[in-house]
């Protein structure tokens, strides 16, 4: 087996893993009955995919990122959706940031994007929700109450 094909197997498991990731953090949060917290991490995951497949519809239709000479990447923006909605849980935070540096590192490295699709797709996809997310980060999502250390 090539480089290229390890790195593309592993490429291809990114989003499935970060999908079953989620998915689990809200059973275990269903099954702690933190149910606010689930709310607020099922609302991410799922406006989240919104935006990320809304804006592949919107490009397919206009043609936008093919104007300026670049491609949606569809797996950048739902990387960021589903680890936005992971982040709820503050210890996965660093994990999740990690994830994304090295999956869009091995996407360039394997030439799926250009640095400017990674990049374009980041900005319209992460900073929604990811502003979004700092604003709502002083909340203890389990005890529906603000916290004082500042972790989630």
């Amino acid at each position: 087996m090539s480089e290229y094909e390890i790195i593309d197997a592993i490429c291809d498991k990114v989003n499935p893993l970060l999908f079953l990731i989620v998915s689990g953090l809200l059973v275990k949060d269903l099954y702690r009955r933190e149910l606010v917290r689930a709310s607020v991490r099922f609302g991410f995951l799922f406006s989240g995919l919104l935006l990320v497949y809304g804006f592949m519809l919107l490009d397919s239709k206009l043609g936008i990122w093919e104007s300026f000479g670049g491609d949606y990447s569809t797996h950048t923006a739902f990387a960021i959706a589903v680890c936005v909605a992971i982040s709820i849980s503050i210890q996965w935070a660093k994990w999740v940031i990690g994830t994304l540096l090295l999956y869009a590192i091995a996407m360039l490295y394997q030439g799926y994007h250009s640095i400017l699709d990674v990049v374009t797709t980041s900005i319209i996809i992460g900073l929604p929700l990811i502003l979004f997310r700092l604003l709502i980060g002083g909340l203890d999502y389990a005890q529906d109450a603000p916290i004082t250390d500042g972790s989630c």
